[in-house]
């Protein structure tokens, strides 16, 4: 039974992760939103002009079914997200169905923040 739930939670990520063209993290100390572009491998950082950036060939890699992190072409973690339907982008009241840790915006030093997808 425990397998036949852990196939049906992983089926569930990958189809929600498929149809998502687009993964918005919102991040606050730095106020900086970042956006996962499925289709093309990119991540974009949104934020002052000094923090803005885009980053190619980033990959999408599954952890658990509710788990994934996304990775530069050096192998080094620039987020980790998890579906917990308790993300929080640490200012307002909105839930976001993801948790992230992001590891990209300063350097090393890990952001809390809370995502959703399209």
């Amino acid at each position: 039974m425990k397998k036949i739930l852990f196939v049906f939670a992983l089926t569930s990520l990958s189809y929600h992760l498929a149809l998502a063209e687009n993964i918005k993290c919102i991040f606050t100390e730095p106020f900086v939103t970042t956006e996962y572009q499925v289709a093309q491998n990119k991540l974009s950082l949104l934020g002052s002009a000094k923090n803005s950036k885009l980053i190619e060939g980033v990959s999408r890699q599954v952890l658990s079914p509710t788990k994934f992190q996304l990775v530069n072409q050096a192998g080094i973690i620039l987020q980790i997200l998890s579906l917990t339907q308790n993300g929080s982008d640490g200012m307002s009241d909105r839930v976001y169905p993801y948790e992230a840790e992001d590891f990209s915006i300063q350097n090393g030093s890990s952001l809390f923040g809370g995502c959703f997808s399209n």
